[in-house]
């Protein structure tokens, strides 16, 4: 599972030129840095850059994962993102607003919001008031699911993910809404007896959730046109997906797009807002964020999965981008599981 939430506070990276980079020093990223904010990035996005937040599809299941993300205020503001796969949210505690698509559309949530938001759609979080928010998230592989559908199951879900495929679904106050929400507890409920393992009642109550959420009318959600924004890129994206760990140069990532470096380098600016090597410099501290969190393994075979040449690098880049030390932040994560996730029966990513 690469579940990543970092905050805008924690994020501030740029390319390094033309030079392999395995977690570097700022001193070597001030250059482009300065190049980057004045190249109007983003692809028209109000913000200052966007991120792809990836999960591990692939394994024994269409549903990759079960998730849940607590925040704390004062809130920080959340970087514009998508994913690589179908995400279904639930809200369970806190108000704010969702920023859906390249239009922006804003949606408010409160406690029983249900949102369908498909892979590769750009939105935002922004959380407001109550002290703490949380969610719930159901991770699936849509591509991969309609294809193991019985034939009478796939002539209704396989419509709405059509009709899903460039907007988004949000419920709140309907009885379609009360009925995903019973079906994501249920969800959660096994979760907690199971010790995290996707087991086939989970993929039985997919299918089900998946059915009531299909009698919701799509036609009432606005169209958005950035889901295929990352595809000039996503080769690139993929790429660093797999290969994170080991020594990456912009040229490999232009030649999985089968573009020239340069033009590589402005299209993914465009696109992402930042540049390809601070994008990978990201992705590297969000998947450390994660081992961290999800196991005891020692920080430094963490820091040295991640790409990171030394303890050292690791700490510093950590510290500079997350504002604590990775052994401080693990604790501190693990403090928060103990409140809220052993109470819960779930895991606080």
């Amino acid at each position: 599972m690469h579940v990543f939430s970092l905050s805008p506070a924690e994020l501030s990276f740029a390319d390094t030129g033309g030079h392999a980079i395995r977690g570097e020093d700022e001193d070597l990223m001030q250059e482009e840095r300065t190049t980057l904010q004045s190249s109007g990035a983003s692809g028209g996005f109000g913000c200052d850059d966007l991120e792809r937040r990836d999960f591990a599809l692939g394994g024994p299941s269409a549903l990759a994962a079960l998730t849940e993300s607590v925040w704390y205020a004062p809130y920080v503001r959340d970087i514009t993102h998508c994913h690589n796969c179908l995400e279904i949210g639930m809200c369970v505690d806190g108000r704010g607003k969702l920023l859906l698509g390249g239009a922006q559309e804003i949606v408010p949530f409160s406690p029983g919001t249900i949102t369908v938001i498909p892979a590769g759609m750009f939105h935002s979080q922004q959380n407001e008031g109550d002290a703490m928010t949380r969610w719930r998230y159901i991770s699936v592989d849509a591509g991969r699911l309609v294809h193991e559908l019985p034939s009478a199951l796939r002539s209704v879900i396989e419509p709405f993910f059509e009709a899903i495929s460039s907007r988004a679904v949000c419920m709140q106050h309907s009885r379609q809404a009360a009925q995903a929400s019973g079906i994501i507890c249920m969800m959660y409920e096994m979760k907690s007896r199971s010790e995290g393992e996707i087991l086939p009642e989970h993929e039985a109550l997919l299918l089900y959730l998946l059915a009531v959420l299909s009698r919701e009318p799509v036609a009432r959600s606005r169209s958005t046109d950035d889901p295929q924004l990352l595809h000039p890129i996503e080769p690139a994206l993929n790429y660093i997906c797999a290969h994170f760990e080991s020594e990456l140069r912009v040229a490999q990532m232009a030649k999985a797009c089968a573009m020239s470096e340069s033009h590589f380098r402005r299209t993914f600016a465009q696109i992402m807002g930042v540049s390809p090597l601070e994008y990978l410099n990201r992705y590297r501290i969000q998947r450390a964020k994660e081992m961290l969190h999800a196991s005891r393994r020692p920080v430094q075979n963490i820091a040295t999965d991640c790409g990171f040449v030394s303890i050292a690098t690791f700490n510093r880049n950590f510290m500079r981008y997350v504002g604590y030390s990775p052994s401080d932040w693990r604790q501190m994560k693990g403090e928060t599981g103990k409140t809220l996730g052993d109470a819960l029966g779930l895991t606080d990513v």
